[in-house]
């Protein structure tokens, strides 16, 4: 079988190309299921073997599907063939086989990668031809492949999501892996949302279909923004629609028809009306957006407020002494230097100058407070609580950069100033001793700088 003219070099680069099993993978499906298939099997086997099955209409022109640069579209079967499959197997190299039955014959053909890299023109030997078994489909088997086998399930979550709206309808993706049996993936769906937006309408003539919403609150959402579908397939996931506001809780699909344009191998939608698109998704969903985007920065503003909650109560219930019985193998709680001996934790402690223990609950939050007039923060010892001000220039700052430890020193500095003002600061123990801030302070962050184990 003697295919058009293509260098050697070529082949060969497509062994370097930069693809992922991700790329190959979905190569392979998407070709399938362009074949009208309902069901894909994915095997990975002993001896560097990997094999894509699928029931699809088959393909009666084994040389076009090896054609590289080219495709085979066979309108009768509305199955399309060779897009991404020499991709696929010049990555994967090692031989490829392929059995591909159609209603009215069986086709089979080997080519071997590496021999065809040497050779001064692409030719490999004609398909064998066998009568119909009346089943049909597609069987690429992938032999003595240089590439390492996957993580699997990282494998099945990409696949998961990819082919959702395959699996959706009702296709079926398995997976067999060497030492485990035969399992289905199962489909990506949306998480829980609220606030939805449906609608379906046309842009320059080309139907679009959205199903948008806000993630609810106690939900991660995984797949952020919008997913963009056509057919069977997820081709990009993406914040544009949101006219660059956050979509950290927005979820959506983006349903294109058939008209829209996409990249070679469905990764990306190259349509010339894509700013178009995007300004009528957020035309249609502006409101949710918003409101999202308020959700988000509470949640977020919540969030970093709880670990400053809790680094600060670390650090300020940190500062107790080792208690030891003093022996002369142990005296006290001296650290032995310039020994190879290494320093055994005691199993006990006893009160240091614990700054927290003059405060009922022996604990201290932070939350955030934006009805300050400018002030950076102020203590409420009663209630425990030390506020922030997010308006502030330089804690906006901490906060977006999501800079706990910085926001821990602030609170460390607002607290420090609240003890030396305490009428009843004695309590404190060594604190009361400072009477000035600087002071204070300082004592504060070294007494906390090494939470005890």
């Amino acid at each position: 079988m003697y295919i058009d003219p293509k260098t050697s070099k070529l082949i060969a680069q497509k062994d370097n190309a930069s693809f992922t099993w991700k790329d190959v993978v979905g190569e392979l499906i998407d070709n399938a299921f362009d074949a009208k298939a309902t069901r894909v099997d994915l095997q990975f086997g002993q001896g560097r073997t990997f094999a894509v099955i699928d029931n699809g209409n088959g393909c009666d022109n084994l040389e076009r599907m090896l054609i590289e640069g080219d495709h085979y579209n066979k309108k009768a079967l509305s199955g399309r063939y060779g897009v991404g499959l020499k991709d696929a197997a010049t990555w994967l190299w090692g031989q490829l086989s392929i059995e591909s039955a159609t209603n009215a014959v069986v086709q089979t053909c080997l080519v071997d990668w590496a021999q065809l890299a040497k050779q001064d023109d692409w030719s490999v030997a004609d398909p064998i031809i066998l009568p119909s078994t009346g089943n049909t489909g597609t069987t690429l088997r992938f032999m003595n492949i240089t590439r390492a086998f996957p993580d699997y399930e990282k494998l099945v979550d990409e696949i998961s999501y990819l082919f959702a709206p395959a699996l959706w309808k009702g296709a079926q993706i398995t997976i067999k892996t060497q030492h485990k049996a035969v399992r289905a993936i199962e489909a990506w769906h949306m998480p829980p949302v609220e606030k939805v937006v449906n609608d379906t309408f046309e842009v320059n003539g080309k139907a679009v279909k959205i199903d948008v919403g806000i993630v609810k609150e106690g939900h991660p959402n995984l797949r952020k923004g919008f997913s963009y579908c056509q057919g069977h397939r997820v081709v990009i996931s993406t914040a544009k629609g949101s006219n660059g506001h956050s979509v950290s809780r927005v979820c959506g699909i983006v349903g294109l028809s058939k008209q829209w344009t996409l990249a070679r191998n469905k990764d990306g939608v190259l349509d010339d009306d894509m700013d178009l698109l995007e300004h009528e998704i957020f035309r249609r969903c502006e409101a949710i957006i918003m409101e999202a985007e308020t959700q988000a920065e509470r949640i977020e503003s919540s969030a970093l407020a709880g670990k400053v909650s809790q680094g600060l109560s670390v650090l300020l219930q940190s500062n107790q002494k080792e208690k030891r019985e003093s022996t002369k193998e142990q005296p006290g709680t001296i650290k032995p230097e310039g020994t190879k001996k290494q320093r055994r934790k005691s199993k006990r402690l006893q009160p240091g100058d614990k700054l927290m223990q003059a405060i009922h609950g022996g604990s201290m939050r932070m939350e955030w407070d934006s009805n300050m007039n400018g002030d950076i923060g102020r203590v409420d010892l009663l209630g425990r609580v030390i506020y922030l001000n997010p308006k502030h220039a330089r804690l906006e700052y901490h906060k977006r950069n999501e800079n706990h430890d910085a926001l821990i020193d602030v609170c460390m500095a607002l607290f420090a100033s609240k003890v030396i003002e305490e009428p009843q600061r004695e309590l404190f123990k060594e604190m009361s001793s400072k009477t000035d801030f600087v002071d204070a302070w300082g004592y504060a962050m070294a007494m906390t700088l090494q939470p005890a184990n």
